[in-house]
């Protein structure tokens, strides 16, 4: 289960924080295969990464189904084990920053969600406004205030 969390975790990762270094990277356009090529990679690996985490992890409950439970209280012993420092600290700090990276990935979805929300109100707004007055009418009235 371990494997499943680590592709999951993997794939929220790079599907947050890849697009901005390779749209910084292909830009150009001075090699647009190489960047088509990169850009499908990136989504090739998320998906793939997405598709194998929830295999293992839809396998991993199938066989386990009686006790999930236990397998729950081993998944968190196992991690309490790898944070303390059971399995040595490369392991450690490797846990310590896949965990920093999903929590500054999470954080990046949720400020790309909100900028995307505002402009989409934005958008919406200025639209509404061209119809009006492509209808003919005055934006001035009860709600102008709003526009």
């Amino acid at each position: 289960m371990s494997l499943a969390v680590c592709l999951l975790a993997y794939s929220m990762v790079v599907a947050v924080l890849g697009p901005p270094l390779v749209l910084s990277t292909t830009r150009t356009g001075a090699a647009p295969r190489l960047g088509v090529t990169v850009w499908l990679a990136l989504i090739g690996s998320v998906l793939l990464a997405w598709a194998g985490g929830a295999m293992l992890f839809v396998a991993q409950l199938a066989d386990s189904w009686d006790h999930v439970g236990q397998v729950l209280v081993g998944c968190v012993a196992g991690l309490r084990l790898i944070v303390l420092g059971g399995y040595g600290r490369g392991l450690q700090a490797g846990l310590v920053a896949l965990a920093a990276l999903s929590v500054v990935a999470l954080a990046m979805l949720g400020v790309r969600v909100v900028v995307a929300l505002c402009r989409a109100r934005r958008h919406t707004r200025a639209h509404a406004l061209t119809a009006l007055i492509a209808a003919g009418e005055s934006p001035r009235g009860p709600g102008a205030a709003h526009w």
